[in-house]
């Protein structure tokens, strides 16, 4: 058994031992005994802790600055609006939304209808701007204008038009890897055809809406018969769900 001097006293003692049996001085540090389930609790008593105060931290600068912006807003609201409406008469919508964005936690209803209507306005006028064919930013525009007048018949027309086609290109999408581009079952058909499945190289896929099935097309490359690379096209038509 291994003897070592105790450091107080000298007495000669186990080296295992936790104290000396002389003196009774501790020979070793006491373990924690939070251990790492106790270590993780007192890390999310921390955690929440330190949420609770930044939430709170939080809160009570959102409410600093709607006082600071009701103040502001109340010395100047007349002027405000007045300004607002000039914008809006003169067609320059954002600089409307500018002036009403210093005070964005107002819900004053003179204030609210006079943004939404500038917001309105300007998705107006740029939707105007979009040729049909762009099915997405026309869908996304009176996504937003449907917010903003719910009632409104041409915009819940509109939306519902670009809605369906928008339902056709996700049904169509789905087809389609999301990291290349590749068509999933066209790919596999390829594959299927090539003398070595595992030469495979996806290059480009396009596709056409033919409106009841799409025509795909894939350029890939592979080995053939004579274990060269050639660099290939083809076509097919796939139905859509």
């Amino acid at each position: 058994m291994a003897l070592i001097k105790c450091k107080e006293c000298g007495h000669k003692i186990s080296k295992k031992a936790a104290s000396c049996p002389n003196c009774g001085a501790t020979s070793k540090k006491k373990r924690s005994n939070l251990g790492c389930g106790g270590l993780l609790v007192v890390l999310a008593i921390l955690y929440f802790g330190y949420s609770n105060i930044q939430g709170a931290k939080d809160a009570t600068a959102q409410k600093q600055l709607q006082a600071s912006q009701q103040s502001k807003f109340n010395k100047n609201k007349n002027q405000l609006l007045e300004q607002m409406n000039q914008f809006i008469e003169d067609g320059e919508y954002l600089k409307a939304i500018k002036a009403a964005g210093a005070y964005n936690t107002i819900k004053d209803p003179d204030l609210v209808t006079l943004r939404n209507k500038a917001k309105e306005l300007d998705l107006v006028a740029k939707v105007a701007k979009i040729p049909t064919a762009q099915t997405k930013e026309n869908f996304d525009i009176y996504e937003k204008l449907i917010a903003l007048a719910p009632d409104n018949e041409k915009y819940k027309e509109k939306h519902t038009f670009y809605n369906k086609k928008m339902n056709r290109i996700r049904s169509i999408e789905k087809q389609f890897s999301a990291f290349d581009g590749s068509h999933y079952q066209f790919e596999k058909y390829i594959k299927s055809k090539m003398k070595n499945p595992d030469s495979y190289e996806h290059v480009k896929t396009v596709y056409w809406d033919k409106g009841d099935h799409i025509l795909v097309q894939t350029t890939y490359r592979g080995t053939n018969s004579f274990n060269a690379v050639v660099t290939e096209t083809e076509q097919k038509n796939y139905l859509v769900d």
